[in-house]
């Protein structure tokens, strides 16, 4: 038998209603708390998947392997594919950080050639050209004044070189545009630059490709 106070709502359903919402509510969290646990078992396996077969392809043997087995002791095949895997990672990062080569010039020519005396070393970006982007045009460069003078009366002396960090794909085009008489001798990209802290660094010690360049590389900055 239910009181009715005045002013307050009848109380809607009894005990039995309660009761099967709350059984609900525990079948809610069983089902939501087993789909937790089955995606972290999912995304387990398809890690533990992925890392045997990055081992798997990057460790594989081949000519690749036959050439690094002697620096490894005899162990299992398993260690010796995990050293392979993370050899094979370990030069890809080296080839990343590093440049290309660690001769960037060849040797200065001889007789009967003729070798300037000095090597100039040049950056592309905001020295010689300085880029733009508008949302209408798109990439535009625009050319320093007098470069074509520049390079005329610097020719017979510095061996012109274009040090930049820009890749070879975007920088070669650019540089044939504003040398089309070939007075810049070799051109050097971001493959022949130290990735530092996130950075593509020009190393100057890179550009000595022999002894007698010492003390003969002069870089120019354009204010």
């Amino acid at each position: 038998m239910y009181v009715f106070v005045q002013g307050q709502p009848p109380p809607v359903g009894g005990e039995g209603e309660r009761e099967g919402e709350q059984t609900e509510d525990k079948k809610q969290k069983e089902n939501t708390a087993y789909a937790k646990k089955m995606v972290l078992r999912l995304a387990g396996l398809m890690g533990i998947g992925g890392a045997v077969s990055i081992v798997y392809i990057f460790g594989e043997c081949g000519n690749f392997g036959k050439l690094l087995f002697p620096l490894f002791p005899p162990e299992p095949p398993v260690i010796q594919q995990l050293k392979r895997t993370f050899k094979y990672f370990k030069d890809y990062r080296q080839m990343i950080i590093e440049p290309t080569s660690p001769k960037l010039l060849p040797d200065p020519l001889k007789e009967p050639y003729y070798q300037p005396p000095y090597t100039l070393v040049l950056e592309l970006t905001d020295v010689l050209l300085h880029p733009e982007w508008s949302l209408s045009t798109g990439w535009r460069f625009k050319k320093r004044p007098g470069i074509d003078y520049l390079f005329q009366q610097l020719a017979p002396l510095y061996e012109i070189v274009i040090f930049t960090a820009e890749t070879g794909m975007t920088a070669y085009p650019l540089i044939d545009s504003i040398d089309p008489q070939g007075f810049v001798m070799y051109r050097l990209f971001r493959d022949a630059t130290h990735y530092m802290e996130g950075h593509h660094v020009k190393v100057k010690s890179v550009c000595l490709s022999s002894a007698q360049r010492m003390n003969e590389v002069h870089y120019l900055n354009i204010q």
